[in-house]
């Protein structure tokens, strides 16, 4: 939710938003090519899986995998690209 109401905001900044329907950042390879496409200089990491409380409570394990395996990927791409932190 809060991605979704700052990406207007972000790209008035001459930002990049990366969507899941393209990039899947679970997958290594996708967040690589993401970051070698735009080259980006900041990142500002916003996605997450989830949902609903119901959804949580089934689904806390994938919820927890899923979202650390992006968090890993982004940093991972961050120190390979050079990223400097802010």
């Amino acid at each position: 939710m809060i991605a979704r109401h700052t990406i207007p905001f972000l790209q008035e900044c001459n930002t990049y938003p990366v969507y899941h329907k393209y990039y899947d950042l679970e997958n290594y390879k996708h967040v690589y090519r993401a970051f070698g496409y735009f080259k980006p200089t900041h990142v500002i990491h916003l996605a997450g899986y989830n949902g609903n409380l119901s959804f949580i409570e089934k689904n806390g394990r994938d919820i927890f995998f899923k979202n650390t395996q992006m968090g890993i990927n982004v940093l991972k791409c961050c120190e390979k690209f050079k990223i400097k932190k802010c």
